[in-house]
C-alpha cells in the first residue's frame, strides 16, 4: 500500500512539473467576433500552471463568471462586470485572448511562433510591459515556490533584471 501511494505521489509530481513548463499555446486561435476570451492563470500546489476560461471581454468591459480581477465588479446575476481597460482597442489590437493573473489583465499575442503576455491593466505598475509566455509562467512558478500564494501588493512574479526596464 505504501509503495502504491509513493508511486501515485511521484507520478503527480512528475506530471505537475511537465504541465508547469508546458510549451503549449494559451489560446489556439484568434477570435474574430469582436470579443476576446478570458482565462485565469493559477499556479497549483505542485507548481503546475493552469488556465481556466472565466468569460469574455470587449470594448464595453469584462464579463466574468468569477471575481478574479483587481478593481470593483458589478454583480449582474450570471456574471461580474468589470469596466474595460483604458485604450482597450489599441492595447488588444493583435490579441488572441486575455489572461488574468493575480488580478492583473494581460493581452496574449503571438509573434514568430511564440506567445507573449502584455500588461494591459491600466492601474498596474508595469503597464504595457511584455513577457514571453513560457518565461512568464516560469517566473510565476518561481514566485509561488518562494512566497506561496501571496497576492498582496504583487503581480506574482519574481523581480528579474530582464524585466526591470520598460
Amino acid at each position: 500500500m505504501k509503495r502504491i501511494f509513493s508511486l501515485i505521489i511521484t507520478l503527480c509530481l512528475i506530471l505537475s512539473v511537465f504541465s508547469g513548463c508546458s510549451n503549449g499555446y494559451i489560446f489556439n486561435e484568434k477570435n474574430e467576433s469582436g470579443t476576446l476570451p478570458v482565462k485565469e492563470m493559477t499556479v497549483g500546489l505542485f507548481h503546475n500552471v493552469s488556465f481556466t476560461g472565466v468569460g469574455e471581454v470587449d470594448a464595453k468591459g469584462f464579463r466574468l463568471g468569477a471575481r478574479c480581477m483587481n478593481g470593483q465588479a458589478t454583480d449582474k446575476g450570471s456574471y461580474y462586470y468589470y469596466r474595460p481597460v483604458e485604450n482597450f482597442t489599441e492595447v488588444t489590437k493583435n490579441a488572441k485572448g486575455i489572461v488574468i493573473y493575480k488580478g492583473i489583465a494581460y493581452a496574449v499575442t503571438e509573434e514568430n511562433g511564440k506567445e507573449y503576455l502584455t500588461v494591459i491593466s491600466d492601474h498596474a505598475a508595469h503597464y504595457l510591459r511584455k513577457y514571453e509566455a513560457n518565461e512568464f509562467k516560469n517566473a510565476a512558478v518561481n514566485f509561488y515556490r518562494s512566497y506561496g500564494n501571496t497576492t498582496s501588493g504583487s503581480d506574482g512574479l519574481l523581480p528579474s533584471d530582464k524585466y526591470t526596464s520598460s
